[in-house]
């Protein structure tokens, strides 16, 4: 447990604004209160058979009683520390019933302002099987407040640390600390944290991941008609614009030698029905998401999804900027989708765009029932794969329909050859792989041994052998018109 510096009970101050009366008694160090003593406080009054009223001092004493009720009574003039408000702020004082002022004292010993500890030792046979929450439960302590129509706004509770502050400048309406100001920049030691609150949950039971038994270190939970704006809701840093809140939102420490991980299964586990799982908006320098993790997957996409599993809609310059050297495929698409890839909209570069050093730039091995590439838009560029990929920029190993399907309108040939340097052929095919022009029909082919011309009824009609060889089937008219 760290050290702690908080609001304590030192000295208990019982006051009321009605009914004036003067201190009676002063209890001192050592003296106990018990029973009747205790029994209530109404009105004001401390209703005991020494009659002790308001105003009375109980210096260092102790109490004690069965059970101790302290109905609503009449508030004075409180001032809280860190956020002691003035009769000139918004609606003026602050006040309280009750209030608990303490100023440390040990420099080497911890130090707790209020203590509630509470042993839990009945209520096991409460228990509901399959029920995460039983009957019999305990709770060191409850804070509870009911709004009403005619209520202001309201707190369940609120906790306030600040660090290096000065007290007493000024102080508040009873001589408390009050708000303070602030001290001098980087006054206080770097070995010194601030931490305004500690959940620890010690589980010395069973491993409890899996969800059974229920055990959690912060449970937000509810009853409403309605819903609610946010679970947790992050505020910006109030009267200083150009200063964060925080260096990171929510951190999830790594292990160490001597400290095990902070999370064992997924470091956010959505089983909610919401629209969405994480929505971004707002201005990023560097990026929305940012990866610098190890492991198999940056990202990985499982499930069946109605639409796409991954969709750009964006009026970006790039939707997808490849770079880096990877030791295989940039890109391995390994689906059985209608589509290995689909990209449509209108981008002011390139729809996709690799800038690496991988053997292959784009590796398509799936079957689709349509493309494995489907390039739909009008981009000044469909694709540019620039880099060098000793493979290949692109290699298609699956058994779809067709490997790509241009649908687009294009101001130049679909495929443009004339700005490539080649070692050696600009497009090879194998024996047997037929260039079709109009459909299907209409072909071009070579078995090995000699090209075959073939017209729209699949019906050859002309052939030329490896050794200059030319058949025609039908008339060959020299000097013509063609």
């Amino acid at each position: 447990m760290m050290k702690r510096a908080l609001i304590a009970l030192a000295t208990l101050c019982i006051c009321a604004t009605a009914h004036a009366q003067t201190v009676v008694t002063s209890f001192q160090n050592g003296q106990v209160l018990t029973g009747a003593a205790l029994n209530a406080m109404q009105q004001g009054f401390l209703n005991t058979k020494n009659g002790i009223g308001t105003g009375t001092t109980l210096t260092g004493a102790t109490l004690s009683a069965v059970a101790w009720h302290v109905p609503g009574t009449a508030p004075f003039v409180t001032c809280p520390i860190n956020a002691c408000i003035t009769s000139t702020a918004m609606g003026g004082y602050v006040y309280s019933p009750a209030e608990i002022q303490y100023v440390t004292t040990k420099a080497g010993d911890e130090e707790l302002g209020l203590n509630v500890s509470v042993l839990d030792n009945t209520g096991a046979e409460t228990n509901v099987s399959g029920a995460a929450i039983s009957p019999g439960g305990k709770m060191a302590a409850y804070f509870g407040i009911m709004q009403t129509k005619t209520g202001g706004t309201a707190w369940a509770g609120n906790s306030v640390l600040t660090r290096n502050a000065i007290p007493y400048e000024p102080a508040g309406p009873n001589g408390e600390p009050g708000t303070g100001t602030d001290g001098a920049p980087g006054a206080v030691s770097t070995s010194i944290g601030s931490i305004n609150w500690e959940f620890d949950l010690n589980n010395r039971d069973q491993d409890a991941s899996s969800g059974q038994p229920f055990v959690v270190n912060l449970y937000v939970a509810g009853s409403n008609l309605y819903t609610n704006t946010s679970g947790i809701f992050y505020a910006g840093n109030n009267g200083q614009p150009n200063v964060p809140m925080f260096g990171d939102g929510v951190t999830f420490s790594a292990p160490s030698a001597n400290v095990g991980s902070s999370v064992k299964n997924n470091a956010i586990n959505d089983l909610s029905s919401a629209t969405t799982t994480i929505h971004t908006s707002g201005a990023h320098s560097t990026a929305t998401i940012y990866d610098e993790s190890t492991g198999p997957h940056s990202l990985w996409v499982t499930g069946t999804h109605s639409d796409q599993d991954i969709e750009l809609d964006t009026s970006s310059p790039r939707q997808i900027e490849l770079d880096g050297v990877s030791t295989q495929q940039s890109i391995l698409d390994n689906t059985t989708g209608p589509h290995g890839y689909q990209v449509m909209g209108t981008h002011s570069g390139a729809d996709i765009e690799d800038a690496t050093g991988s053997p292959i730039a784009m590796e398509v091995q799936s079957k689709h029932t349509a493309e494995d590439l489907n390039i739909n838009t009008t981009s000044p560029i469909g694709m540019v794969l620039s880099g060098s990929h000793p493979t290949a920029d692109v290699e298609f190993l699956a058994t779809s329909s067709s490997a790509q399907s241009f649908l687009g309108t294009y101001a130049n040939p679909v495929s443009d050859y004339r700005s490539a340097t080649a070692k050696s052929a600009a497009v090879a095919l194998a024996a047997n792989q037929t260039v079709c022009f109009g459909g299907t029909s209409n072909c071009v082919n070579y078995n090995g041994t000699k090209y075959e011309f073939t017209n729209s009824s699949g019906a050859n009609v002309m052939s030329l052998d490896n050794s200059g060889n030319v058949i025609i089937k039908g008339t060959l008219t020299q000097s013509g018109s063609p």
